[in-house]
């Protein structure tokens, strides 16, 4: 075996002579044919799907987003439906109003999520600078080909816009650590208002911007606490117009709070029935819970949708109560579940973060033959007034893809985001607090952001949510910032070692 070790030693040499050149500090022109390559590719692998699929993919809960949204259009009053908040809705309505189909919907979607994507690029950029800008496109790459959100930017589903003011929300509080700027600050305030207002997944974010702040800066005090207040009130500014859209419109619907619902939903199996609060009730429920505790697998749309919250809300209706009622027993109900049962609570959380952590956002999230079938048959049964507006030729277009095998190159370029095939989520959780550690100055706060968001996110979806890919889709950027950020810094180590005359790289 030694006298193999000549005839290696001129092979490494080329290989370290040959990563070298590969890794040389590229020219401006260069980096400028990336970038351009990099943008292409977003965009083009959006209208490749769009050019397969020209309609937008209707949900199970698409007509609780577009009821506000077809009122007004055809009828010109507008009533925010109390469960899913006015932003969403008003997007619709106003692809409805310019443009004259829902399918316009999907294109702004798509436009916005590539807007997301080459912004969270600008960001890996300016952290890493120019000198890495071969593993920087290949992480760039990868992320402009991730199926998640180009899954999700074709379903009328909401989670684009957590995907867009996710990024932006992160995005500008970066630009404002660089440039002192403060109309970035209040971007990210803005930005992160609207996505509370969408859906309240960024829980601490104004929090830890504020601190960040207010710590980092507290040497200059009169302009942190102007950059704060500024951010508070560009953050309460979306707030603000929804309560002034409240009293400008029509409200016949009371308020509909989900938090206990969606608690009960995940604890359901573990409710008390032998005693404790509302005896009564639970009488009444028994039967749908026993039922449910026997299922091989379980699925708390069961629960919250066709068995016991819904026979509760006849039940609290029947008595004169409201939603809001309604929430208020499940909340009661899920806190004697788990006092009830908290080993089995918290083995099931577990069980859920381990799934998150193995299992979530690295598949290939794309349209195929199950889900087309799921559409088709959502649209063969509504019947609600928005059918009036849908493209005609929806089902037409559903019927000629179901079964033809039309969609798999687009499944295959898919498969060529390398970045998240190995458990994505795992290795962001584990590199979140390395990154915080090695970040200096303001640029440890973004990091810290970074890492509560993703933590909050963790935690919420092993308690009240479930593990989901699209339920991931507000930090899919952290993700990227994450992963890319730990390949550039490989490279980098590996560059420096292979400077190194005595090393056998």
């Amino acid at each position: 075996m030694p006298a193999d070790r000549p005839a290696a030693a001129p092979r490494f040499a080329r290989l370290r002579a040959t990563f070298l050149r590969f890794s040389e500090p590229p020219s401006a022109r260069a980096e400028v044919a990336v970038w351009i390559a990099l943008v292409l590719v977003a965009i083009g692998i959006r209208a490749y799907l769009a050019h397969l699929l020209p309609c937008v993919l209707w949900s199970k809960d698409a007509g609780s987003y577009v009821h506000s949204a077809v009122a007004w259009v055809e009828q010109g009053t507008w009533e925010t439906d109390p469960r899913r908040g006015p932003v969403y809705s008003l997007l619709i309505a106003a692809c409805l109003r310019l443009f004259g189909s829902f399918d316009s919907l999907m294109f702004v979607q798509h436009a916005l999520g590539a807007a997301a994507v080459v912004a969270a690029m600008l960001v890996l950029r300016a952290i890493h600078g120019r000198a890495a800008l071969i593993p920087f496109g290949l992480c760039s790459y990868a992320y402009a080909v991730y199926g998640l959100p180009i899954h999700l930017e074709h379903l009328l589903r909401n989670e684009t816009l957590l995907f867009f003011f996710g990024t932006l929300a992160f995005v500008a509080w970066f630009c404002a650590i660089r440039r002192d700027s403060l109309a970035a600050l209040c971007l990210s305030g803005f930005a992160a208002g609207c996505l509370m207002l969408t859906k309240n997944v960024f829980g601490p974010f104004p929090l830890l911007v504020i601190g960040g702040v207010l710590f980092f800066r507290r040497e200059k005090i009169a302009r942190a606490v102007l950059q704060a207040s500024l951010f508070i009130v560009a953050f309460a500014l979306p707030l603000i117009g929804d309560r002034a859209l409240h009293a400008l419109t029509l409200h016949t619907r009371p308020p509909e709070p989900q938090a206990g619902i969606l608690l009960y939903g995940r604890t359901a199996q573990f409710t008390r029935l032998d005693g404790g609060i509302e005896p009564d009730i639970k009488r009444d429920i028994a039967d749908e819970v026993r039922a449910y505790q026997r299922l091989p697998k379980l699925d708390n749309n069961i629960i919250l949708k066709r068995t016991v919250v819904p026979h509760l809300r006849q039940i609290l209706a029947a008595q004169g109560k409201t939603p809001a009622d309604v929430n208020h027993l499940c909340m009661a109900l899920a806190k004697e579940a788990i006092a009830n049962q908290p080993v089995a609570y918290a083995r099931q959380g577990l069980g859920d973060l381990v799934s998150l952590l193995f299992h979530v956002a690295d598949e290939n999230a794309a349209p195929d033959d199950s889900e087309l079938r799921s559409v088709r048959r959502i649209l063969a049964k509504a019947e609600d007034a928005e059918d009036a507006i849908r493209l005609p030729g929806t089902v037409d277009i559903l019927d000629a893809r179901i079964g033809t095998g039309s969609l798999r190159p687009y499944q295959h370029w898919l498969a060529t985001a390398w970045l998240f095939r190995l458990w994505p989520v795992f290795f962001t959780t584990l590199l979140l607090p390395v990154f915080f550690f090695r970040a200096r100055g303001e640029m440890r706060a973004w990091w810290f952001g970074a890492a509560g968001v993703w933590a909050f996110t963790l935690v919420l979806l092993c308690t009240v949510g479930r593990p989901m890919d699209r339920y991931m889709i507000a930090v899919a950027p952290i993700m990227f910032w994450t992963l890319s950020s730990a390949i550039i810094e490989l490279w980098k180590i590996a560059r420096r070692a292979c400077m190194q005359p005595s090393t056998d790289c």
